[in-house]
């Protein structure tokens, strides 16, 4: 599920996340990891479009489908559930274009 990195101190070896480790979101977690959609999407039985969507900012993921992206990813359900407004435009607040509305 993860790739691991193994560092040792002394005798305590501790085993890191480096897949997931600091990603924000699931555009950061596929660039990073070098993972396909269409493999997420297999494992937690959803269509490899909504991973798409979701990935894109178009879609909130349910409930649900955030704990099962999460369990996967290592992203934060909060995270997924609750996206930052990267794309706020200082002169115009918050607002953000939904295409296809």
């Amino acid at each position: 599920m993860f790739t691991c990195a193994k560092y040792r101190f002394g005798r305590c070896i501790i085993h890191v996340n480096i897949t997931s480790m600091r990603c924000k979101t699931l555009k950061e977690y596929f660039e990073r990891s070098g993972k396909r959609q269409i493999k997420l999407a297999q494992k937690i039985g959803v269509p490899q479009a909504l991973i798409s969507l979701v990935k894109n900012g178009r879609l909130r993921p349910g409930v649900d489908v955030a704990k099962k992206i999460s369990d996967q990813t290592g992203i934060s359900v909060m995270r997924l559930l609750f996206p930052a407004k990267e794309t706020a435009h200082p002169k115009h607040g918050s607002e953000q274009k939904i295409i296809g509305s």
